[in-house]
Parts: structure tokens; C-alpha cells; sequence
């Protein structure tokens, strides 16, 4: 029984890998919502039409069968998606502490921070014991990596973070 358990995953995570490197041929960084569905969606092709399921046309998935459930279900990953305020982003770290005074060098640190950069965003963050100060609102690492060359003069033990806060609108265009 274990064994048999143990195939039926292995062979799961081959096809989800396959089933990515189909859709996503570049190795892009995918929405996990997006990806699931899909994955779904072929698994489930395959299940019903296997000398279809998994048709390659140039990097791209061929979906030739869609019953009403997935169609719904990937209706609602894109709305969910649309209405998504909160993505995966960047910030710059120009602060962290624990301590007693470790609050109030964090707000020092924030208003230096917008005394020399006022157009950009600076957040305190409090996850126990740290007090963090983190800037910008960037989607890759390369925009913030611009900010960071600026902050390192200032604030010499920054470093560029990955921070899922990041809220869309906040996004330059």
C-alpha cells in the first residue's frame, strides 16, 4: 500500500512538472492560482482523453476538452486573481533591531530616510523581536537594486528583501 502510494506521487509531481515546463517554457516565475488550475485541468484531460491530455504546440498547452466545473473554477482563479491588492515584491531592508530603544531608532531611521528620499514609501514593521524599516515598492529585484545603490551611502548595512506586502497600487507605472 505504501509503495503504491508512493508511485501514484511520484508520478503526480512528473506530470506537474511536465505540465509546467509546457506552459511555462522559460521558467518564469507563475501565480500559484494560475498554475493550479492548469495543472488541474490537464490532469484532468488526461484522465478522460489521454492520447490528448498533453498536446505541445510550440511551448504552449493545447486544450482541447473543458468540462463546465473547470471552466468555472478557472473563472474564479481570475477574478480572485484581478481582485488581488497584495503581491510578491521587493523592498529595501535600511533597518533592523531588537532592544529597548530599538522602536524609536527604527522611526529615526524612517524619518531620515524620507528627509532624503520623500517620493518613495518607507514602512516600519514589528515582527517579535525585530523592528524593521523597509523602502519602496518595487516588483523585481533590478528596480530596487537602483534605490539600494542610492541608500547604501546613508544607510550602509541595507540590503534588498523579498516582502509579499508589496500592494499593487503602490506599483510605479
Amino acid at each position: 500500500m505504501l509503495n503504491k502510494s508512493l508511485i501514484n506521487t511520484n508520478i503526480r509531481i512528473a506530470a506537474e512538472k511536465r505540465i509546467f515546463a509546457l506552459v511555462n517554457p522559460n521558467k518564469e516565475r507563475m501565480n500559484p492560482y494560475k498554475l493550479t488550475v492548469i495543472a488541474l485541468a490537464t490532469l484532468a484531460m488526461a484522465a478522460t482523453r489521454p492520447d490528448e491530455a498533453l498536446a505541445q504546440k510550440t511551448g504552449s498547452l493545447k486544450v482541447e476538452f473543458m468540462s463546465s466545473s473547470l471552466d468555472s473554477l478557472i473563472i474564479h482563479c481570475q477574478r480572485s486573481n484581478y481582485n488581488q491588492t497584495q503581491l510578491d515584491g521587493f523592498r529595501v531592508q535600511i533597518y533592523s533591531g531588537s532592544g529597548i530603544k530599538s522602536k524609536e531608532e527604527a522611526a529615526q531611521a524612517q524619518a531620515r530616510f524620507i528627509m532624503s528620499f520623500p517620493e518613495q514609501k518607507a514602512y516600519i514593521i514589528y515582527n517579535a523581536p525585530f523592528w524593521r524599516v523597509r523602502v519602496g515598492d518595487f516588483r523585481s529585484r533590478s528596480e530596487a537594486m537602483t534605490l539600494l545603490q542610492k541608500v547604501k551611502h546613508t544607510f550602509s548595512g541595507s540590503y534588498i528583501v523579498r516582502d509579499n506586502t508589496v500592494r499593487k497600487k503602490n506599483f510605479r507605472q
